[in-house]
């Protein structure tokens, strides 16, 4: 395999899923050989800037989506999420919006009819979908294992109070915090105080995914909030502290599922609504509960389709 990215000219493909743009390269670009998958997310990040920034700016919760040919052979495609995020992972809206593509366009060649299999940064994902009609129904979609690898991190964060937090994993690390009596800060807040929670975790342990020791450290904070959607059961807000601490759109909906099935009691396999940055739902499913290195685990799955718009409006790169 090459060391090099390609230098193909890019043709973006705008999509629309869960009311978010979102813009795919439909040329598979050439994967790095001799680097862990979160480096080659950090080094497209770069090799991209200006493209990612460009499809920000014409949505800010959207991103950029490349393809790149399987490392494995479980896998039948390769998928990297751009967006100038510090973590590799990729939102749910976005996995539905680049498996559009990848059916509509017969980007890979399924081992298994009806099942897509993604390579992403942090694990699988399986795509189910109706061989007769790829890429023009509902899909559902499998995401990597989750897990709960921690509970009850008592904090003390300024300006909110005592909280806990219990750190889930759905492709990236999270803090999900807990807040029985303490007050929700201001939006305008979440930034200082998403630092000292995760400042506080990181004195109080060393976090490291068991199979995948290049996804380390919790650098991202999930907010619960108040749904706004009159059918919504669940409404986030999701901090990633870092050089540049930002709000992430769309992250950790499959972490929170999780969370509430493992300790909601009763809620595996029940349908939750999500409510997205855009306003719109998204039913998410926590299902066959199991154990990951001891800790309580599960799949989360969720369904849905994403419409194809057409070429990028704006100039690519």
């Amino acid at each position: 395999m090459s060391k090099h990215i390609s230098l193909q000219p890019l043709k973006p493909i705008e999509t629309i899923a869960c009311g978010t743009r979102f813009w795919i390269l439909e040329q598979p670009v050439e994967r790095m050989s001799g680097h862990n998958p979160a480096i080659f997310t950090q080094v497209l990040n770069r090799r991209y800037f200006d493209l990612v920034s460009a499809a920000l700016a014409a949505d800010p919760s959207g991103g950029l989506c490349t393809f790149h040919g399987a490392t494995t052979r479980e896998a039948d495609l390769g998928i990297t999420f751009l967006s100038h995020a510090a973590n590799a992972a990729i939102p749910e809206p976005a996995m539905l919006a680049a498996t559009q593509i990848a059916l509509e366009k017969a980007l890979a060649q399924p081992q298994r009819p009806g099942r897509l299999r993604l390579e992403t940064p942090s694990g699988l994902i399986e795509v189910l979908y109706r061989p007769d009609r790829p890429g023009r129904a509902q899909t559902k979609i499998v995401n990597v294992p989750a897990f709960i690898y921690g509970i009850n991190y008592d904090l003390n964060v300024s300006g909110v109070g005592h909280v806990s937090a219990d750190i889930v994993f759905d492709g990236a690390f999270y803090a999900v915090i807990n807040r029985g009596d303490a007050k929700l800060p201001q939006v305008h807040n979440l930034f200082a105080a998403s630092e000292q929670v995760c400042a506080q975790l990181e004195q109080m342990e060393t976090i490291v995914h068991p199979d995948r020791p290049y996804l380390c450290g919790v650098s991202r904070v999930l907010w619960p909030m108040p749904p706004r959607h009159r059918d919504a059961d669940v409404r986030s807000h999701v901090i990633e502290v870092g050089e540049h601490t930002r709000f992430v759109p769309n992250a950790g909906l499959s972490a929170r599922a999780l969370h509430r099935a493992v300790m909601g009691h009763g809620l595996w396999g029940a349908h939750q609504k999500h409510e997205t940055v855009s306003g719109s739902l998204l039913d998410i499913v926590g299902e066959c509960p199991s154990v990951l290195a001891e800790r309580p685990a599960g799949l989360v799955t969720f369904s849905g389709s994403a419409k194809t718009i057409g070429p990028a409006s704006f100039p690519a790169s």
